[in-house]
């Protein structure tokens, strides 16, 4: 009895403690990404510039990821059975694939601002997929489309789940709200290219919805399987390491097409007499890949709906340090999107102790039912 308990107290506070780091490592790395990408860099000489490839610093982050997710992957005992095959790598990035352009395709047609209005309906995406998936008909059509043999219904919270889909939703259009009317009164966009901007986002996030199912269907495998038990620590770090990999692919050739009729190169030899550049892009890489570690830790433990709501708020998070940072406007739609956000965070962290200590009364009602 003592044992579970201490088992289970110790998961809840390695998820907080999952949670802490990737807010942490998350914000810091966007007050240092808004001060690379928005700042103007001096040199020894007093000529000023500013960092133009965005792109660069992407390829970076990714690059690094992937290097240290295979590095750890080294580390680790082979597994004797693994439950993503080289399909399913393939599959799960493909969906990575085409949700990443058709979101980045978008702002061809759409504001920054209604693009991250559009994406933070991710968890929308993911709940609906997964109520899809468990329907008797519907379903088989996404067991073929995520290469699963699995006819097991989902597990969730049900409306549980959506409410806090719901409110962190409601907190991330709320506190852009203003933003996009700012957006929208200085550039009328015609209606047939919202039309094709939003279709885009409403692909990319049918992506991200099937990527979830997939990523879920995986994590019930591993986690439920007996035959997977020695493959559970290499899970994250396989993530990990699959997703960067694609990133840095994609990263490569948009920018083997700069090097080649851009000017990348030019602007990589300016970019060394500004020291101040090298080392604002160096902060943010290790700390986004810091991040990043927690955020796949979390992928594994808690599953894609809930890191997509945790998440989701971690974009609020990162935004009003930015506000505090930088000496930005405070308005009362941005005070209640934070208090909408940190009310699902205590939300989501009430739900992991509720469902450890309602394990822990199982196991032990299970322990009195065979010593009875």
């Amino acid at each position: 009895m003592t044992e579970h308990h201490h088992k289970a107290k110790s998961d809840y506070l390695v998820k907080v403690l999952y949670i802490a780091g990737l807010y942490g490592a998350f914000v810091f790395s966007g007050v240092y990404e808004e001060s690379l990408y928005k700042g103007k860099f001096t040199n020894d000489q007093g000529q000023t510039t500013k960092f133009k490839h965005p792109m660069l610093a992407i390829f970076m982050v990714s690059f690094l990821s992937y290097a240290l997710s295979s590095l750890m992957l080294l580390t680790l005992p082979k597994a004797e059975k693994s439950p993503i095959s080289s399909q399913d790598k393939l599959l799960i990035g493909s969906y990575y694939i085409f949700s990443r352009f058709s979101s980045d395709y978008s702002l061809r047609y759409l504001d920054f601002i209604s693009k991250i209005i559009g994406k933070s309906c991710k968890s929308v995406s993911i709940i609906i997929i997964y109520f899809l998936y468990n329907l008797p008909v519907i379903g088989t059509l996404f067991q073929k489309l995520v290469h699963t043999k699995s006819d097991k219904k989902l597990s969730t919270n049900g409306m549980h789940d959506l409410i806090k889909v719901i409110i962190t939703t409601l907190a991330i259009i709320l506190f852009n709200y203003e933003d996009s009317q700012d957006s929208g009164s200085s550039d009328k966009k015609h209606v047939y290219a919202m039309l094709i901007g939003y279709g885009l986002l409403i692909i990319s996030l049918f992506f991200d919805g099937l990527m979830g199912l997939k990523e879920k269907l995986i994590n019930n495998e591993v986690h439920h399987n007996p035959e997977y038990e020695s493959y559970r620590p290499r899970l994250s770090w396989e993530y990990m390491s699959l997703f960067n990999l694609f990133s840095t692919i994609i990263c490569m050739f948009g920018l083997g097409y700069d090097l080649f009729f851009g000017t990348l190169l030019e602007d990589l030899r300016n970019y060394m007499l500004y020291p101040e550049i090298i080392k604002q892009l160096c902060y943010y890489s290790i700390l986004f890949t810091v991040g990043q570690v927690f955020l796949y830790k979390l992928l594994d433990k808690s599953g894609p709906l809930a890191l997509s709501i945790i998440t989701g708020v971690r974009k609020i998070m990162s935004i009003a340090v930015s506000i505090i940072v930088f000496g930005k406007a405070v308005t009362i739609y941005k005070l209640i999107s934070l208090v909408l956000g940190s009310s699902v965070i205590i939300m989501e962290i009430k739900d992991k102790a509720e469902k450890h200590n309602h394990s822990h009364e199982e196991k032990s009602e299970g322990k009195v039912e065979k010593k009875d």
